[in-house]
Protein backbone atom coordinates (compact mmCIF):
# COMPACT_ATOMS: atom_id res chain seq x y z
CA UNK A 1 0.00 0.00 0.00
CA UNK A 2 1.25 3.47 -0.77
CA UNK A 3 2.52 5.51 2.17
CA UNK A 4 0.09 8.42 1.65
CA UNK A 5 -2.87 6.01 1.82
CA UNK A 6 -1.62 4.69 5.15
CA UNK A 7 -1.27 8.23 6.51
CA UNK A 8 -4.77 9.14 5.31
CA UNK A 9 -6.35 6.05 6.85
CA UNK A 10 -4.31 6.47 10.05
CA UNK A 11 -5.47 10.08 10.48
CA UNK A 12 -9.14 9.17 9.93
CA UNK A 13 -11.34 8.90 13.00
CA UNK A 14 -12.81 5.59 11.87
CA UNK A 15 -11.53 2.98 9.44
CA UNK A 16 -13.31 -0.13 8.18
CA UNK A 17 -11.54 -3.13 6.69
CA UNK A 18 -13.41 -5.06 4.02
CA UNK A 19 -12.24 -8.56 3.11
CA UNK A 20 -13.91 -10.62 0.41
CA UNK A 21 -12.94 -14.13 -0.61
CA UNK A 22 -12.77 -15.69 -4.05
CA UNK A 23 -11.26 -18.72 -5.74
CA UNK A 24 -9.08 -18.00 -8.77
CA UNK A 25 -8.75 -20.09 -11.95
CA UNK A 26 -6.12 -22.42 -10.46
CA UNK A 27 -8.36 -22.99 -7.41
CA UNK A 28 -6.38 -20.88 -4.94
CA UNK A 29 -8.45 -19.23 -2.24
CA UNK A 30 -7.73 -15.49 -2.07
CA UNK A 31 -9.11 -12.51 -0.24
CA UNK A 32 -9.14 -8.94 -1.42
CA UNK A 33 -8.56 -6.30 1.25
CA UNK A 34 -10.02 -2.78 1.03
CA UNK A 35 -9.83 0.06 3.57
CA UNK A 36 -12.67 2.56 3.79
CA UNK A 37 -12.50 5.79 5.78
CA UNK A 38 -13.82 9.34 5.89
CA UNK A 39 -11.53 12.30 5.22
CA UNK A 40 -12.71 15.88 4.73
CA UNK A 41 -16.33 14.67 4.80
CA UNK A 42 -15.70 12.34 1.82
CA UNK A 43 -15.66 8.56 1.82
CA UNK A 44 -12.41 7.06 0.51
CA UNK A 45 -11.81 3.46 -0.51
CA UNK A 46 -8.28 2.12 -0.86
CA UNK A 47 -7.56 -1.27 -2.40
CA UNK A 48 -4.77 -2.85 -0.34
CA UNK A 49 -4.29 -6.02 -2.37
CA UNK A 50 -4.93 -9.73 -2.66
CA UNK A 51 -3.74 -12.27 -0.11
CA UNK A 52 -3.63 -16.01 -0.71
CA UNK A 53 -5.21 -18.12 2.03
CA UNK A 54 -3.94 -21.51 3.11
CA UNK A 55 -6.88 -21.93 5.51
CA UNK A 56 -10.40 -20.49 5.37
CA UNK A 57 -11.18 -20.54 9.09
CA UNK A 58 -12.24 -17.29 10.73
CA UNK A 59 -8.97 -17.16 12.68
CA UNK A 60 -6.84 -17.57 9.53
CA UNK A 61 -8.79 -14.88 7.67
CA UNK A 62 -8.59 -12.48 10.64
CA UNK A 63 -4.80 -12.76 10.74
CA UNK A 64 -4.60 -11.83 7.02
CA UNK A 65 -6.86 -8.80 7.44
Amino acid sequence: MRHDNVKDADSAGFVSVFCDGTIDTVVKEQISIVLRFVKNKEIHKVFVGFEELQDTTGEAIATKC
